[in-house]
């Protein structure tokens, strides 16, 4: 059976492969530095690195993707350039030369979820379909991926980067199943990046999203070692990753009811708060077996500030600058990811996993009070102004 190129699965496999692609890589990486002897610091470091080149880079491809006559071909050139970083990675153990290649395997891949999304959300709003089950199935590509993984890793670690080279591989096919994209800036309707800080919930949204990537990604890197150190596997790190994933699934199959009852801003607010929870409860744990249950609440944190945020973004950033407000999501998150890396290994060093995840749950109890101080002072200006524009 030949599928249709806009057919609804093509966008659903390509999310698949997208997500079980670049996320699971860096899910493995601390692990594989670990085996190579790598101090918790020098891993925050290399983990750092990745964040770092998505602030100074995502904004500059999503310019170039908005420009062009085919995002299409913007991100298969990108994915061409992360998966040869990709199988370069594995031939030295050198601590410089890993963090050499992790520099440059981040500038290729930095953009290339702002880019896949923003195709695909466009072409979605095009056909009137909702994004929720597209993104459903980059939950379940993840989660098969991760026990596809955990399973090849327990005869060589180094497998896992064959297994993400060959999905990179069949997401740059898939990806020209999707009809050409346009960016809007190519019919040269000019808009300035600077536009989208015109909306002031949307800056206070992003900086939570910061906040918020600062305390999960120290737990999302240096969880499996403390999972193993407990007495776990590397078999069942997978299935950890696994329940991780399919924990998303009730939230996605409801997105838009949660999001509607909640609001957006009730949305976050609690996403914050379980992320809080997960930290503080890491400090009571003494058993690998309970890593298991506290995987489910992964379902509450990441997806729902990705989800939540690029829907926000699409629906109202100008077209001229989809592309870019994407990127500047990822952006505001890699400043989290860069912190959370780099202050996480040094605290995870100095004060262990559990101090540090405790720590970072009470930052993300800080970060709810000042999230709900600021939305009530924007809804008084909100209302300052209309009162100005009557009288």
């Amino acid at each position: 059976m030949t599928l249709k190129k806009d057919s609804m699965i093509i966008y659903a496999a390509q999310s698949a492969l997208l997500w079980s692609c670049i996320p699971i890589l860096w899910t493995y990486l601390p692990i594989y530095f670990d085996l190579n002897g790598y101090s918790s610091t020098q891993i925050g470091l290399i983990m750092a690195i990745n964040p770092l080149m998505a602030v100074l880079t995502q904004t500059f491809f999503g310019h170039k993707a908005d420009m062009a006559s085919s995002k299409n071909k913007v991100f298969a050139f990108l994915m061409v350039g992360t998966i040869a970083s990709i199988l370069l990675l594995p031939m030295s153990s050198v601590f410089a030369y890993a963090l050499a290649l992790g520099t440059i395997l981040s500038v290729f891949q930095s953009a290339l979820i702002p880019i896949s999304e923003s195709i695909t959300l466009e072409r979605l709003e095009i056909k009137g379909k909702a994004y929720g089950p597209v993104r459903l199935a980059g939950t379940f590509g993840f989660a098969i991926a991760s026990v596809i993984a955990s399973l090849l890793i327990e005869s060589e670690i180094k497998n896992i980067f064959y297994l993400v080279a060959i999905i990179g591989s069949l997401n740059i096919l898939l990806v020209f199943r999707i009809p050409r994209v346009v960016g809007h800036e190519a019919d040269s309707h000019k808009a300035s990046i600077g536009e989208i800080f015109n909306d002031k919930q949307l800056v206070v949204f992003l900086i939570f999203s910061l906040i918020a990537m600062l305390a999960m990604i120290s737990f999302m890197t240096f969880s499996p070692l403390f999972f193993l150190a407990l007495g776990g596997t590397k078999g069942q790190l997978g299935w950890i990753f696994f329940l991780s994933a399919v924990s998303e699934l009730p939230f996605l199959l409801n997105a838009e009811k949660i999001i509607n009852k909640l609001t957006i801003q009730g949305t976050l607010g609690l996403s914050m708060g379980i992320i809080g929870l997960r930290g503080i409860l890491v400090f009571f744990i003494e058993s690998s077996w309970l890593m298991f249950p506290l995987a489910l609440l992964n379902g509450a944190t990441f997806i729902v500030f990705a989800y939540s945020l690029a829907v926000y973004i699409n629906r109202t950033v100008k077209k001229e600058l989809r592309t870019r407000g994407q990127t500047v999501l990822g952006v505001s998150t890699s400043f989290g990811r860069i912190i959370g890396a780099l202050i996480g290994g040094l605290m995870v060093d100095a004060m262990g996993l559990k101090n540090t995840m405790f720590f970072s749950g009470l930052v993300c109890v800080g970060a709810i009070f000042w999230y709900i101080f600021m939305l009530i002072s924007l809804k008084k200006k909100s209302l300052k102004v209309i009162k100005e524009g009557i009288y």
